[in-house]
Formats: structure tokens, C-alpha cells, sequence
């Protein structure tokens, strides 16, 4: 109980809210949150990849003396005017210049693809939010952010001396609290009542009000551990898994279509889903419980779950229509994404900022980033073949060859969806799941070749990671 209880209360939901389309009577600030998230994933990479080399302060004579490395380069624009009218890309000279309308056509030699140009398009909708504020490159030493407590190693500290812990303080853990409360001036409220504390635990644990007879045995409960029942029985309930999945699944972007203009959708896109919710209700180790998300096809190859957890690398949104031009871009882009969503549910850090530079605010440096995403150019998008696990195998204990043979499947022989206990996620042969049945061969040489025809030789690694994401 003890652990799970401090996952739930640990867990941040820390992904960005999805930049909004609607049109801004005026520019955003620069702080806006969800204007910069769109700004740092799309547009800064696109302008350094394409517009730096010519419109940067780095150059000794930007052409057309416009610079659109700072917000107020593109603001004061250049020979022409304003580079962006923010609200109105109809108005935006860089938007008629990279649709090359007219006689401006940028950049000069290489049209930028559809894709791009609708994703500038659509910052400009937004209000063009740029963090942006100097034109001059500021030097970053990530090694002066080093010390800071959170990048410490983790160590036992002695609760602090409280004036009076006897009526309040139940755990270690709440001396910290009133330690930081009395050095305030400030006193604990009152305990709540039982009817207030029952709504409040349900609400948390479940996301569900409790039943009106639950909350009338509660309050006439008698028993010291009254509260301690009521807990456990909430951890047993597979709402709880229901619920705190939902957390998790939005740091992970989870959808269950691939995005973009098709959309296609991903039909085994909830083996994913019921991971979380299974791994939450069996009360699997958070160590375990990262590691399998993040290469449990390494760490636990015949475990079916383990495979599941995997769509935790394979979320991302994913133009499902490319052109030859556009697959490696895309490709970096999803590399881009599995880095950049590691270390936002992971490490709480927005990593994916040091694509272009040195991060501006935490001790990451733009080779730590890389070093980062080159762990990923192994994996694989691809599907297998998994024999689930059925009520039946799971009464005999043992796979069954007949019923495997068997044109029609045994009635008793259906997906078993209980929650599995802690023992399902054992690897082994004593763990409690049914060994995989797939073409795992096949399918490692069909896509690694894919990718080896598409990606350039030294993109190309001898060995490959079968990642089965999203299966």
C-alpha cells in the first residue's frame, strides 16, 4: 500500500497542453506555455534548419538585414517591412515568402514541404509566441547548474525537530511538513470528519464518489483501522488503476490515432492503455514499471506485457503518408519525440529543448541530448503476433497444443482481463502470463530492412531493437 500510495502522490502530469488553433486578436507573450511548447518543438528547429544561415545575428551581414533568431528581429522585419503581421499569416510576409508567393521566395534554392510551411503558418495563427528575447547568442555553462538539489544523488535525511509531533505527526514524513509549517507560523488544519475524509479518499484514489451505504459504514466504524481498511479496500478496487492510468497516459501522449491530416487510427493501441492499468492495480515496482516502458522488448522479451509497455516509445503523433524527402525528417522527428517524452515523465525536464542548443535554464547540454535520442535510432514501429493469455491456459498452467491447432477456439479459451497478481510480472518461467507466440524473425528483418533502405548508411546500426510499439 505504502508504495502505491507514493507513486499516485508523486506522479506529475507534466506533458504540455496541445498548442490551440484559434485565431489571437493579438500577439501572445512569450510566456505563454502552451505558444512556446509549440514554438520550441516546431518553429525554432525549423528556422535554424532553414532560415539561420541567412537571417541569423551570427552572420557578419544578414540578407535583407532581417534577422528571425530573436522575436524582435522578426518584429522590426527587414528592407521589406515587418517579417510577421502575429494573428494574420495572410498578412505575414515570411509566410507568402516560404509559399514562395510572389516574387520573395525563401528559402531560395529548397521549397519548404506542405507540412512545414502549415506548421509556420499555424504559429503565426497562434499569435507568433516567441521566448525568444536577444538577438546575441548567449553562452550557456550547463556545469554551473549541476549542483542544484534536484540532480543530487538521492540520501537518507533525519526528520526535523518539531515543537509538538504527538497529536499531529503520524510518519516521519509529516515532521517535514509541520517542521516547514512552524518556521511559517502557520498550525495544521483540523482532522476532516469521516463523511468529508471518505469523499476526499474515493475522489483521489478512484475518481468516483463512494456509494451512500460505504459512506454510512465508514462513519459508524468502530474499529482504530478504520481507515486503514478503507484504504486498502480502495487500492483493491481496478478503478484505482482506471484512474491513475488516465495521469500516466497523458504524460505519455497516448491517442489512439496517429494524428496529422489522415489520422489514421491504431487499433491495438490499448494494449497499451490496459498495461498501465493492469501494472497500476498489481502494484508493480516504478523502477520496473519505467524500465519496461522504455525497453521492456530488451529487458523482458517474452513477456507479453513487457512488449505492451513499449507504446510508451511509440505515442507520438506520426504522419502515416510520406514522400521520400520526408521520411528522414520524420524519422528525427520521432526520435525527437521518444527523447524529448522520456525526460518530461521520467526526469521532469524539458530535454527536448537542447535539440537546437545548449538548454537555457537546466544543466543539459545539446550533446547530452543527442547521446539521449541516439539510445532510441534502434527501435522499430512495427506489430507481432502475442498468444494471450486465456482462463483456460491459465487454469491447465501450460500452453495447449490442440487448442492452438484448433480451427475454432475453445468457449473457455477467451482473453483473461482480471488484474493480474505481482507474480504476472515476474520474468521466468514461473511468471504467471503465457509465453508469446509470434514471428519475431519476420518481422526484425522486414522492418530493419525498411529502415535500412530509407535511413542513411551511418544511420543504419548493425544491431537492431525490435520495438513493438503500440501494439
Amino acid at each position: 500500500m505504502n508504495r502505491r500510495c507514493a507513486w499516485a502522490a508523486c506522479l506529475i502530469v507534466c506533458l504540455p497542453a496541445s498548442a490551440r488553433a484559434a485565431e489571437p486578436p493579438a500577439s501572445k507573450p512569450a510566456s505563454d506555455p502552451d505558444g512556446v511548447a509549440f514554438f520550441e518543438k516546431h518553429i525554432r528547429p525549423l528556422l535554424f534548419e532553414h532560415c539561420y544561415k541567412c537571417h541569423s545575428s551570427q552572420e557578419k551581414k544578414p540578407k535583407g538585414d532581417l534577422l528571425l533568431d530573436s522575436r524582435a528581429g522578426w518584429n522590426k522585419g527587414g528592407d521589406n517591412g515587418p517579417a510577421i503581421v502575429p494573428g494574420d499569416p495572410e498578412r505575414s510576409l515570411l509566410i507568402r515568402a516560404v509559399r514562395q508567393q510572389g516574387d520573395l521566395k525563401m528559402p531560395p534554392n529548397n521549397k519548404l514541404t506542405a507540412s512545414q510551411i502549415e506548421l509556420l503558418a499555424k504559429w503565426v495563427r497562434m499569435g507568433a509566441p516567441d521566448p525568444r528575447a536577444a538577438t546575441a547568442a548567449v553562452a550557456v555553462d550547463s556545469n554551473k547548474g549541476r549542483p542544484h538539489w534536484a540532480f543530487q544523488p538521492l540520501k537518507v535525511s533525519a526528520p526535523p525537530a518539531v515543537h509538538d509531533d504527538s497529536a499531529w505527526c503520524r510518519t516521519p514524513i509529516d515532521r517535514f511538513i509541520l517542521a516547514k509549517l512552524e518556521a511559517k507560523g502557520l498550525r495544521p488544519n483540523s482532522e476532516a470528519d469521516r463523511r468529508t475524509l471518505i469523499r476526499r479518499v474515493s475522489f483521489d484514489l478512484l475518481g468516483l464518489p463512494p456509494a451512500a451505504e460505504e459512506v454510512e459504514a465508514f462513519i459508524h466504524d468502530t474499529d482504530p483501522a478504520a481507515y486503514d481498511k478503507l484504504i486498502d479496500r480502495l487500492l483493491a478496487s481496478p478503478h484505482y488503476g482506471e484512474r491513475w492510468a488516465r495521469h500516466w497516459m497523458d504524460v505519455a501522449r497516448f491517442a489512439e490515432s496517429h494524428g496529422y491530416e489522415q489520422d489514421y487510427d491504431r487499433p491495438y493501441a490499448y494494449h497499451y492503455r490496459d498495461f498501465l492499468i493492469r501494472a497500476l492495480n498489481a502494484d508493480m515496482p516504478f523502477d520496473q514499471f519505467v524500465r519496461w516502458q522504455i525497453a521492456g522488448d530488451e529487458l523482458a522479451p517474452t513477456e507479453p506485457l513487457a512488449l505492451a509497455a513499449t507504446g510508451f516509445l511509440g505515442g507520438c503523433a506520426f504522419p502515416t503518408q510520406l514522400t521520400e524527402a520526408e521520411f528522414e525528417s520524420a524519422r528525427y522527428d520521432e526520435l525527437d519525440d521518444m527523447t524529448a517524452t522520456t525526460g518530461l515523465a521520467v526526469l521532469g525536464l524539458s530535454i527536448g529543448c537542447a535539440r537546437c542548443h545548449d538548454h537555457k535554464f537546466d544543466p543539459i547540454a545539446a550533446n547530452d541530448y543527442y547521446r539521449l535520442a541516439a539510445t532510441f535510432t534502434t527501435t522499430i514501429r512495427s506489430e507481432i503476433d502475442i498468444r494471450a493469455v486465456t482462463r483456460s491456459s491459465a487454469r491447465r498452467g501450460s500452453p495447449d497444443p490442440a487448442s492452438a491447432r484448433r480451427g475454432s477456439p475453445d468457449p473457455a479459451d477467451t482473453p483473461d482481463r482480471r488484474s493480474p497478481s505481482i507474480g504476472d510480472f515476474r520474468s521466468g518461467p514461473e511468471a504467471g502470463v503465457r509465453r508469446p507466440r509470434h514471428r519475431a524473425r519476420g518481422l526484425r528483418r522486414r522492418a530493419g530492412a525498411s529502415h535500412q533502405r530509407r535511413l542513411p548508411a551511418q544511420q543504419s546500426p548493425r544491431r537492431r531493437t525490435w520495438l513493438p510499439a503500440l501494439l
